[in-house]
């Protein structure tokens, strides 16, 4: 049985962690399961946001060109088709940017910042600040402390 730890992201993605592998590969390690106040890269708001935007924006310039080709030709039925598309286009694009400012408002923390949470460290072993974290990440690398998994350190 594979040992590790699994986390849940606010994009309902997991982020899995294994300490240790057994011979049948388990998709999933036997271990803590916790949620974590983040996103995958994909799931990114800001990266989601721009994506969309520029998917929109691509079409907005073609339905753009379209209209003014209709013009040309006084063809006012395909410019009125054309203006409806685009109605129907902005209508998604807001129901797109619902999702991610929804994603936004649920990453956002009431009051400043939240503990890190490192995949692999135990609940137990608390550090007090930052010059505590860079003291235990020496003792690390200086080979003072050994552990069992890379995530220990």
């Amino acid at each position: 049985m594979c040992i590790g730890y699994t986390y849940d992201l606010v994009c309902g993605h997991q982020l899995i962690h294994f300490a240790t592998r057994c011979p049948e590969s388990c998709p999933i390690p036997s271990g803590p399961r916790k949620p974590l106040n983040d996103t995958c890269a994909p799931c990114t708001p800001s990266f989601q946001s721009t994506n969309i935007a520029r998917k929109y924006d691509e079409l907005r310039a073609k339905h753009m060109r379209a209209i003014r080709v209709a013009q040309a030709d006084g063809d006012r039925e395909a410019e009125a088709e054309i203006t409806k598309l685009m109605a129907k286009d902005q209508a998604e694009r807001t129901a797109e940017m619902a999702k991610v400012w929804d994603l936004r408002r649920k990453l956002r923390v009431a009051e400043g910042g939240q503990t890190v949470v490192w995949p692999g460290k135990n609940d137990e072993k608390e550090t007090n600040g930052p010059e505590d974290l860079f003291r235990v990440w020496k003792e690390c690398v200086n080979g003072r402390k050994r552990h069992s998994s890379y995530d220990s350190c």
